[in-house]
């Protein structure tokens, strides 16, 4: 268990990571956007605010004093005359823009000519703007401006127009509001992104913790199998799904092909046993076996014909025969002949075992099916020795069908394999002996040895091949032997 919480940990702080750190930041871009956005929204509005006024202005401050007759009234008197004239205009402005602040300034008398709404910042009129306005700029460059500072009015967000008449910067109109009106319009909008933000969070959060919680069991389940798996080696795992469960399949199969090479190992080393055992018994028989066979015959010479001993003579050599055939398969088997290699075809090899057989099938009222696949590739090896297996497996088929059938011989290639098949429909095989026909000794038959499969199987091996078995009971049997193409080849 404490695994299993560990890796769970592991995998809730990753998905976390994963998941959280972009969504966050994927936030943080989005706000910080929609705060410019709304931001520069708001500086055109100001501006807006700011032309109004430019455009109420009947003239410019000089006209608007020589109207009064103020052109040399002091300081003070054209401030006062220029409120009087124009406060009434900025008033009516910010009336239309609830919560901005507008107004005039002067460029030659340096002063707030007006400052609306007045209720609230008459005060401000006469005023100057400090050194560092970036106002003083829009006059100097005669270009808008914004400003986000904490000035005269407070800490706002100030927009400003320059004031050109004449081809002459005279001043500057401004319109700003509060910094945090901004900040709270902002919030306010941003509130329902982050609802749907804190909604996301907790999402990956509550799927972090079930993904992890899933994984880490599975993968304490693939833990705890591979354990057992070194006490059982015939364990397989349940199926799962998702890519856990391609893994648990790839360790099944894994498992499988481990336990399919164990078992090949270990029959390999039986065959071999067995081979050494068959090859010094069948030279320890055949020297007793020559003189047996050289007294039956004598004995059957010196014996008059029909009388019981000379039939008894005929016997034993019958049956030294068929014991030396049968010395000569474990020979064969044993110490399985070096074949000369060269290139053959499959399809010729299939024909002419097809008549070798032809005989001994017509007898059993077997019918021989041939499919040839066309412009199949050569292979190399001895065609002699594969001519054996061919023959014998067809031998095998018409045993297998006492009453008569049909053995279909196919050829075809697949991938990098040439493939002869051999499907007969006779008896079958039970189930439980399909693993134990190519064991040496294994027959099912009374006169059999026990050595032809095992004798087909070491050469086609020995070609680089493979023979697979598939049959049911009273279904017939498919034998398909597979060959390289280019095993042997020269220069491959």
């Amino acid at each position: 268990m404490a695994f299993y919480h560990r890796l769970r940990y592991q995998i809730m702080l990753l998905t976390i990571v994963l998941a959280v750190v972009p969504l966050l930041a994927a936030s943080y871009f989005m706000i910080r956007q929609a705060s410019r956005g709304i931001l520069q929204e708001k500086e055109w509005w100001l501006f807006g605010a700011a032309r109004e006024l430019d455009a109420a202005l009947p003239a410019g401050f000089d006209e608007l004093l020589a109207q009064e007759g103020l052109t040399a009234a002091d300081r003070q008197a054209k401030i006062r005359a220029l409120n009087r004239a124009l406060a009434g205009i900025t008033d009516e402005v910010a009336a239309a823009y609830p919560g901005v602040g507008v107004g005039y300034y002067s460029l030659d008398l340096d002063a707030i000519i007006t400052y609306g709404p007045s209720s609230q910042y008459q005060d401000k009129v006469g005023l100057s703007i400090g050194p560092d306005h970036e106002g003083r700029r829009v006059m100097a460059t005669g270009e808008p401006r914004v400003q986000i500072a904490n000035l005269v009015r407070g800490d706002i967000v100030n927009a400003m127009i320059p004031i050109k008449r004449d081809g002459r910067v005279i001043g500057y109109i401004w319109a700003n509001v509060f910094t945090a009106d901004v900040r709270n319009q902002v919030a306010l909008m941003l509130r329902p992104f982050y609802i749907v933000l804190l909604l996301a969070l907790l999402v990956a959060v509550g799927g972090a913790v079930v993904l992890s919680g899933n994984l880490a069991r599975k993968v304490e389940m693939i833990k705890e199998g591979l354990v057992r798996l070194e006490r059982e080696p015939s364990f397989r795992f349940n199926p799962m799904s998702g890519e856990v469960g391609e893994i648990v399949g790839a360790i099944n199969r894994m498992v499988d092909t481990r336990q399919a090479l164990q078992e090949q190992v270990s029959r390999m080393e039986r065959l071999a046993a067995v081979g050494e055992l068959a090859a010094g018994l069948a030279h320890e028989i055949r020297n007793p076996l020559t003189g047996i066979s050289g007294f039956a015959q004598c004995l059957a010479r010196a014996l008059p014909p029909g009388e019981e001993l000379h039939q008894q003579a005929e016997i034993i050599i019958s049956e030294v025969i068929r014991i030396e055939r049968i010395i000569q398969e474990l020979l064969s088997f044993a110490r399985p002949r070096d074949g000369r290699v060269l290139p053959m075809d499959v399809n010729q090899l299939v024909e002419e075992t097809a008549v070798l057989i032809s005989p001994r099938a017509q007898k059993a009222g077997v019918e021989v099916k041939l499919f040839l696949a066309p412009d199949l590739p050569e292979i190399y090896g001895d065609s002699q020795q594969l001519k054996q297996v061919f023959l014998n497996l067809c031998l095998n088929a018409v045993q297998a069908m006492e009453r008569g059938g049909r053995l279909t011989i196919t050829t075809r290639r697949e991938g990098s394999h040439v493939q002869a098949i051999f499907a007969d429909t006779g008896c079958g095989i039970d189930p439980g002996q399909v693993k134990k026909i190519f064991d040496p000794f294994f027959t099912t038959r009374v006169k059999g040895t026990g050595l032809g499969l095992p004798v087909s199987q070491r050469i086609v091996e020995k070609h680089g091949g493979s023979i697979r078995v598939e049959s049911r009971p009273g279904e017939g049997s498919t034998f398909t032997v597979f060959l390289p193409v280019d095993f042997n080849r020269p220069g491959v």
